[in-house]
């Protein structure tokens, strides 16, 4: 379990922290008060890990 706060609301919540792609990594979990997926771990590596998943998303979107 960790702490998450949605980017899009800025609600924090706690959810089960699963494995990124087999990295150090955690997969986004849907926040329960909005429903965004673009949430991140609340501690100082997601705090620097921001700009990965911005730009993995980015990836994503764009097909990569």
């Amino acid at each position: 379990m960790a702490l998450f706060k949605c980017t899009q609301c800025g609600e924090k919540f706690i959810a089960l922290d699963i494995e990124y792609c087999a990295t150090a990594f955690s997969m986004p979990q849907p926040c329960p008060k909005c429903g965004s997926i673009r949430t991140r771990p609340v501690s100082l590596f997601g705090k620097l890990t921001e700009g990965i998943y911005r730009l993995s998303r980015f990836l994503v979107g764009i097909g990569i």
